[in-house]
């Protein structure tokens, strides 16, 4: 049999990488199953708040990136009317969404396939959208376009991709979705750089902290920032990624302006996805209490290269602390963020969680398992029984 045709439709795809996660998510499916099943990705023309297209493309026709036949979809009417023509004309086993709420592309997929008679075989992933930190955000909003969906009974046939057991629980009790329509895969990340890769830590100096991430409300930098003022060592802060509200970014201005001198904050920009990793080797450790992931791709770049991390309870990584990778805290109890940073402050350079190179080793059992490869593997073989060409 031929291979499975997936045409994947996520909004931000290479050379961007403002967008986060889904990016990284299907590049990484791309990566280590695109020899088994033939991806087809249609985005946008340009990133996540830029109002020019990407350079070296060519927009409105297929190119090819990284091994992988993209379509950029030109801004304006146009969009809409390419769009649907992609979706009426390619030879489809599987239309993969990537978001829920996206509704230049999510929508009008579904609606499409609605048209079409083929809900089937819609797989939708909502990348974390319908977590309790995601959803405080515009809830009204979000709650009259799920009633919209749903009343037009755009998702009576759709199945789910839900990155782990609690993603599921959340699909399941947001949108009333059956269980039996949703398929559990973690995402996938890239095997960890060599060991001879890894940067040693450094011997003395103020403690090295890093914030990689977009910079939305969600992400919670403004909790990083107001538990510093408590930390009692020297530290340093470099935050890498770009604001997208500027009312944010004056919060987050008014917090740093109050932290005592012991504590240095940079405002550092954006990092291309291909220098996340690199970025984050620099550093002892990364601070990430997020309201929300279903993954979080940059924890896994982080234990990657060796950079310890301490993150919220909001994040499917749990048992770090145990498995000698960093620390889970609880939103909302600060005091333990701060307390483990006072105590990270003091270990000798080269030992326990500042030993890099022991840290990588230890998460290479937790990244890239063979478990989690076969798990998405049969996501997609769920569609293959009665797939015959555009059927």
């Amino acid at each position: 049999m031929d291979k499975l045709n997936v045409l994947v439709f996520v909004s931000y795809y290479y050379p961007g990488g403002k967008g986060g996660g889904p990016l990284r998510s299907i590049s990484n499916m791309v990566a280590l199953l695109g020899s088994e099943f033939d991806f087809s990705v249609v985005t946008r023309d340009r990133d996540a708040g830029d109002k020019k297209s990407y350079s070296g493309i060519s927009v409105g026709a297929w190119n090819d990136v990284r091994g992988c036949k993209v379509f950029y979809l030109p801004s304006g009417i146009v969009f809409f009317t390419k769009l649907l023509g992609l979706i009426f004309s390619s030879r489809w086993n599987v239309l993969y969404l990537n978001s829920f709420f996206d509704l230049r592309m999510t929508l009008w997929g579904l609606l499409a396939a609605r048209f079409l008679g083929r809900e089937s075989k819609v797989l939708l992933a909502p990348r974390g959208e319908f977590s309790e930190g995601a959803m405080s955000f515009k809830t009204a909003k979000k709650r009259l376009y799920i009633k919209t969906v749903k009343s037009l009974g755009l998702l009576r046939k759709t199945i789910f991709h839900a990155s782990t057991t609690a993603e599921a629980d959340e699909i399941e009790r947001v949108l009333g979705v059956d269980r039996g329509r949703i398929r559990i895969a973690m995402n996938l990340t890239m095997p960890p750089m060599a060991s001879s890769d890894v940067r040693e830590a450094q011997v003395d100096g103020p403690l090295k902290l890093v914030f990689l991430s977009r910079l939305a409300r969600k992400k919670n930098l403004d909790f990083v920032l107001r538990s510093l003022a408590s930390v009692q060592s020297t530290a340093s802060l470099d935050v890498y990624g770009v604001f997208e509200e500027d009312s944010y970014s004056n919060e987050c201005a008014e917090l740093v302006a109050r932290l005592p001198a012991s504590i240095k904050v940079n405002f550092c920009g954006y990092v291309e996805p291909d220098d996340v990793g690199n970025v984050l080797a620099q550093y002892d450790l990364f601070y990430f209490p997020t309201l929300g992931e279903n993954y979080g791709h940059v924890i896994a770049e982080a234990l990657a290269v060796g950079t310890p991390v301490l993150l919220s309870d909001r994040t499917p990584w749990t048992g770090l602390e145990t498995d000698g990778l960093g620390w889970v805290c609880p939103l909302e109890a600060p005091q333990e963020f701060v307390q483990v940073l006072n105590g990270f402050g003091s270990v000798p350079a080269g030992s326990g969680y500042r030993n890099r190179a022991l840290v990588q080793e230890r998460a290479r059992k937790r990244i890239s398992s063979d478990l989690h490869i076969q798990a998405n593997r049969e996501v997609f073989l769920s569609f293959q029984q009665g797939a015959r060409g555009r059927s």
